[in-house]
């Protein structure tokens, strides 16, 4: 489980693809990352399969390439990085699962003096968990959802936010990962269950 605070921006090093299997290094900074440890690359959560700090590896499955951005990473690339919440902290976004629903594309980002406002576009199957004033995680990122359409959804990303995160190097056109609010997913399936219907 995460946050959906991202913790460090890191770096993919080396990509693997042969023999029928996917991996990537990433350097991290981090000296202590144990094998077997979930991390979240780009809001996808992953398991460190070995280490060379300040670096580590991890395996992609088919369904985290067909459902995820993580299979067009490529060396010098930068990810945004988070470890699983530890229970006693704090938790400053919202709960985070690290299974990305789908990719969506950014169609519009414009400057707001500070800020920047990211208009991303919004498929069919997780529209009805998608609120104004709702959390969705983007490339892992615990964001507010500030308008709704019926085709798209927007968002204002702070200074902050620009700083921590690599999401201002999504331009127009590019896809990123989208998991939308876990809590609002269970009303769906609760509401689903007891009328025995779909929630469009």
């Amino acid at each position: 489980m995460f946050t959906g605070i991202v913790e460090t921006i890191g770096c993919v090093t080396a990509c693997d693809a042969a023999r029928g299997r996917h991996r990537i290094a990433i350097d991290a900074g981090w000296d202590d990352v144990a094998v077997g440890e979930s991390i979240a690359v780009n809001g996808c959560c992953l398991t460190a399969a070995s280490t060379d700090p300040p670096r580590f590896w991890v395996d992609l499955s088919q369904e985290t390439l067909e459902c995820s951005t993580l299979g067009c990473l490529a060396p010098n690339v930068r990810v945004n990085l988070e470890r699983a919440v530890q229970i006693g902290s704090r938790l400053g976004g919202h709960f985070v699962t690290g299974h990305v629903d789908l990719k969506s594309l950014v169609i519009d980002r414009q400057p707001i003096n500070d800020c920047w406002r990211y208009t991303i576009a919004l498929p069919k199957n997780i529209a009805a968990y998608v609120i104004p004033k709702g959390s969705i995680a983007i490339d892992g990122i615990s964001l507010t959802i500030n308008r709704v359409m019926a085709d798209r959804f927007e968002l204002m990303i702070v200074p902050a936010t620009q700083r921590a995160t690599v999401l201002l190097d999504r331009m127009v056109g590019d896809e990123v990962n989208l998991e939308a609010d876990l809590l609002a997913k269970h009303v769906a399936q609760y509401v689903r269950s007891l009328h025995g219907v779909g929630i469009e």
